[in-house]
């Protein structure tokens, strides 16, 4: 009964990964999702993404500033800067996608 002003940020984060999951999309993209949320918060929200990547094979798109997340959760990350772009050692090889 709450209005979505007056519940947190992990609450609506939650709330929004809910109505993207019902949908069972095979591409999950998720852009900061874990921006400004506790570490209990956190922890819930990639345990449910890991859970459903597992079950359904979906693929994933992640954007973030954590990259100890992004490593984990991604089998090749670029990062991008004003300056350069850096590949993980997978991307530079050229793993299939």
């Amino acid at each position: 009964e709450r209005r979505p002003h007056a519940v947190s940020d992990g609450q609506l984060q939650r709330a929004c990964l809910a109505r993207a999951l019902v949908l069972r999309p095979r591409l999950l993209i998720c852009d900061e999702m874990t921006a400004m949320l506790d570490a209990s918060t956190t922890a819930a929200l990639v345990a449910v993404v890991e859970r459903y990547r597992a079950e359904s094979g979906a693929a994933l798109l992640a954007v973030g500033h954590d990259r100890v997340l992004l490593e984990r959760w991604c089998d090749r990350t670029v990062r991008w800067d004003e300056r350069d772009t850096e590949k993980t050692p997978a991307a530079i090889a050229g793993v299939k996608d």
